[in-house]
Parts: C-alpha cells; sequence; structure tokens
C-alpha cells in the first residue's frame, strides 16, 4: 500500500477531465505537440530557450484548465534521483574547466561551467516532466491508443 502514495503524488498518467480546446484535440496533434515540446527540449544547448519551453508547457496547461501545481507536484518523488545527478554532475568536473569558481569548500568546487550544466539538466527534466505530465493529464487511454 505504500506504493499507491507514491503514485498519488505523480501527475503523468493522470486524466483530468475538462471541456477545453486542448482536450479537443486530435489525438494525433496531441502527440505531434509534445514532440514538438521534446524534441527541442532535448537537443537545445540554450537554457534559457529550455526555461522557454516549459513556460509554454505552463501556459498549455493554463488553456487546458490543468493545475500547474498539480503538474509541480509530480516532481516530488523524482528530485532526490534530480538531486544526484547534479551532485554527480558537479564531483565529476570536466578537465580543463577554467571558469570563475563559484563556491569552494576544501577540495570541492563548483564553477559557472558545473552551476550552467546543472541548471541546464534541471530545465531539461522540469521541461520534459512538464510536458509529459501535460500530455497524460488532457489525452484518455482511448485517444492515446487511437493517437
Amino acid at each position: 500500500m505504500k506504493n499507491m502514495e507514491f503514485f498519488r503524488n505523480v501527475s503523468i498518467g493522470q486524466y483530468v477531465d475538462e471541456d477545453t480546446p486542448v482536450h479537443r484535440l486530435a489525438p494525433a496533434t496531441k502527440y505531434l505537440w509534445l514532440l514538438a515540446l521534446l524534441t527541442p527540449a532535448s537537443l537545445a544547448r540554450s537554457t534559457l530557450s529550455v526555461m522557454v519551453l516549459a513556460a509554454s508547457s505552463l501556459v498549455f496547461a493554463l488553456v487546458a484548465r490543468v493545475r500547474p501545481l498539480f503538474l509541480l507536484r509530480g516532481f516530488l518523488p523524482v528530485m532526490p534521483i534530480l538531486l544526484i545527478a547534479a551532485v554527480l554532475q558537479v564531483a565529476f568536473t570536466r578537465p580543463g574547466d577554467n571558469s570563475l569558481v563559484l563556491i569552494a569548500l576544501g577540495p570541492l568546487s563548483l564553477s559557472a561551467l558545473e552551476a550552467r550544466a546543472v541548471l541546464g539538466m534541471a530545465a531539461r527534466f522540469v521541461t520534459m516532466m512538464l510536458s509529459l505530465g501535460l500530455f497524460t493529464s488532457v489525452i484518455t487511454e482511448g485517444d492515446t491508443a487511437r493517437g
């Protein structure tokens, strides 16, 4: 029964029954929309562009009447994984990193390049989670199969 608590806090896979223009889109259109968000988020080099994609997911959520907090609460169960990934990103420094050192604690340090890498990774993860959570919030299982 402990696993049920985990699934209650995950927004991915929970359909939100509303009558909005986003819900009325054809399933194939929803798939194309998801692809249009995930592909640039995966390939973008700029953290700012990834954050713009995350903001557009939140705008779609408002149009679809899916509460942004509903989508964001899905991050709680995966936050430890994101934190471990951020620590590993910093722990395994890039050779030849001559960027500004932001924080130094003994032998460990956080450079500007590492901070940008962690921020980029986190922004990409947030964008993908928001997009997938929103997608599954506006499409039924039947439409998923038909799409």
